[in-house]
């Protein structure tokens, strides 16, 4: 059943990750992903919202928990995922890992981009 819900709001997460970038995306005259930009930092608000009312105060049972974080967030985005694992760090007093792997993940999320151009234009 797990998967079943997963999967299920993982679809409406996707969708409703390209409609908002259709939304934004629609007349925008600037070279700034605005679109990718606003769906980050919905997702992050959303995860925050959900991990508090799911493990904090037990309101959202850990299937519909499981469901919505990593079906719809997952969706919709895993830089959702990326910043509560952060945040999650940071609350820990884990502060080195939690600086390293903010810092670690951007700078080599960019360099695994650019490699995977590199690897895909000597393939063809």
């Amino acid at each position: 059943m797990k998967i079943v819900l997963i999967a299920f709001f993982g679809v409406i997460g996707v969708l409703a990750r390209y409609g908002l970038n259709v939304v934004f995306y629609r007349g925008a005259s600037s070279g700034f992903p605005m679109g990718t930009f606003v769906i980050n930092l919905l997702g992050c608000f959303l995860i925050g919202i959900i991990y508090v009312l799911g493990l904090e105060k037990n309101i959202i049972s850990a299937e519909f928990r499981l469901a919505l974080m990593t079906g719809l967030l997952g969706g919709f985005t895993t830089f959702s995922a990326y910043s509560l694992e952060t945040a999650l760090l940071f609350n820990a007093q884990e502060y080195f890992l939690g600086g390293l792997y903010f810092l670690l993940s951007g700078v080599l999320g960019l360099a695994f981009t650019y490699a995977g151009f590199f690897t895909a234009r000597l393939m063809t």
